[in-house]
């Protein structure tokens, strides 16, 4: 068995990647201390591994902005996303899933991340999957900088993904309808954390948690 950390080196996954993972897992984390009936350990797992094959639809056009990367380190991730997409394909969900299975990951794992698709939002909302509605919740927590509110990530990525080379954009109708259901699952999770609130959420209150997380073993 190995650690998340080590797992994260072997494919070498960029350090704002490993954070980032490590954040939504740890968001999650918070949000099931509170609710009894999850699954926690699944839940988990799954939020460590969302996004490890994201790699293939980085856009290079902000990462000096944004993470402040040398031009030696863009090409380098250049390098990192033709060997993913040579060994995974040009689509990240493909790649997310079949990262997961090469893992040896759970099959509930394996569904959580197959199923943790922005385009499912409304669908979660509907369902009574507590763990897909919470890891779909916390990975809309998480700019690629900070934790924020629902809203403020939404307005983030939709500005962001709107010109994307990688990833086409949504009609804006069926943008904002998802982003709709997303706020009704944001709604239907804190009614059953009774002393948890949205706005509970925060970097600090993660940061203890991301250190727990970083000993997660596969």
């Amino acid at each position: 068995m190995r650690n998340i950390i080590d797992i994260y080196n072997e494919y070498k996954i960029p350090l704002n990647l490993q954070l980032h993972q490590l954040k939504v897992a740890a968001v999650a984390s918070q949000i099931a201390a509170h609710i009894d009936v999850v699954d926690r350990d699944s839940l988990i797992i799954a939020a460590l591994l969302h996004d490890m094959g994201n790699v293939v639809k980085f856009d290079f056009t902000h990462s000096k902005e944004l993470f402040g990367y040398s031009d030696e380190e863009v090409e380098k991730e250049k390098a990192l996303q033709a060997e993913f997409m040579r060994r995974y394909g040009q689509n990240e969900h493909i790649a997310n899933v079949e990262i997961a299975r090469e893992l040896g990951a759970s099959p509930r794992v394996i569904e959580l991340v197959d199923q943790n698709e922005f385009k499912a939002l409304c669908s979660h909302r509907d369902s009574d999957d507590l763990e897909k509605k919470i890891l779909h919740y916390a990975d809309g927590r998480v700019s690629p900088l900070r934790i924020c509110s629902y809203d403020e990530r939404m307005a983030e990525a939709g500005k962001r993904y709107s010109n994307h080379a990688l990833k086409p954009s949504l009609p804006k109708s069926d943008w904002l309808k998802l982003v709709d259901c997303g706020r009704d699952m944001e709604k239907q999770i804190f009614a059953l954390t009774h002393d948890l609130k949205p706005e509970d959420i925060t970097d600090d209150s993660v940061k203890p948690i991301i250190e727990s997380l970083k000993e997660s073993v596969l």
